[in-house]
């Protein structure tokens, strides 16, 4: 029998945006719940202290949350703003004005904001869950291009190679039919861990379609925090997916 999470906690919240995203990427609704797990993030995280951590790379700063000797991934304290950016975010959604609504800069912030702190506080209340923040980034992705190009994705396609045919399991297509071309979006938390799939999968599109298909790949790289409090490597971006589209 699954276990029963708090009653509006982030991880309850999570669940419920799991099982409706299944169903419809676009609704509104998913919109209202991720900002509701935002702002339950938050009010955990206060409840933890803020150590500075130091770094070898130029011009970054990064913070971890802690609690009782325990520390949080390294938060980019240049990208991690307050929850009015994420409600700004959700605001443009609703009115389906992404596109013209925020700067590029804004909407990684947001995204960002978004993101990292619901993973802060599973680093640091439900350490082995590894899969959350992940999925969560990735549901993130999804809703907010099914709601700016107004289409569900699907997540596999069929591809004749020779006289076999193959079914090859992706991210997210979006079938731009008023162009005649496809989005082939791939969202990784780590390109560590599987971001070559894209490229070996884009490939295999290439060859089969002939360029029908755009690919655009989205990636959430994590910094890695040692025992004493330096960051090794670093790099976070949500690329500009827009100026790729025909």
């Amino acid at each position: 029998m699954p276990r029963r999470r708090p009653d509006n906690s982030p991880l309850e919240i999570f669940d419920q945006i799991k099982r409706l995203i299944r169903y419809n990427s676009m609704a509104e609704e998913v919109t209202d719940l991720l900002l509701l797990l935002t702002e339950r993030s938050f009010q955990h995280l206060r409840q933890f202290d803020i150590s500075q951590l130091n770094t070898k790379i130029f011009n970054k700063n990064y913070v971890s949350f802690m609690n009782a000797g325990a520390s949080s991934r390294p938060v980019n304290s240049l990208l991690f703003r307050d929850l009015d950016s994420v409600k700004q975010l959700v605001d443009t959604v609703k009115s389906h004005s992404l596109r013209g609504g925020l700067s590029s800069a804004e909407i990684t912030c947001a995204c960002y904001t978004l993101v990292v702190s619901f993973a802060c506080v599973i680093d640091l209340t439900n350490r082995g869950d590894k899969q959350s923040p992940g999925t969560l980034f990735e549901y993130l992705i999804k809703h907010l291009l099914s709601r700016d190009l107004g289409m569900l994705p699907s997540e596999r396609i069929r591809v004749k190679i020779g006289e076999a045919t193959i079914t090859l399991t992706m991210d997210l297509i979006f079938d731009l039919s008023i162009t005649n071309r496809k989005l082939h979006v791939a969202v990784k938390t780590s390109t560590r861990e599987r971001g070559s799939e894209f490229w070996a999968h884009q490939r295999i599109l290439d060859q089969a379609f002939e360029g029908e298909f755009v690919g655009v790949f989205i990636g959430l790289g994590e910094t890695k925090l040692k025992v004493y409090p330096f960051v090794k490597t670093a790099k976070w971006g949500i690329y500009q997916w827009i100026r790729l589209l025909p």
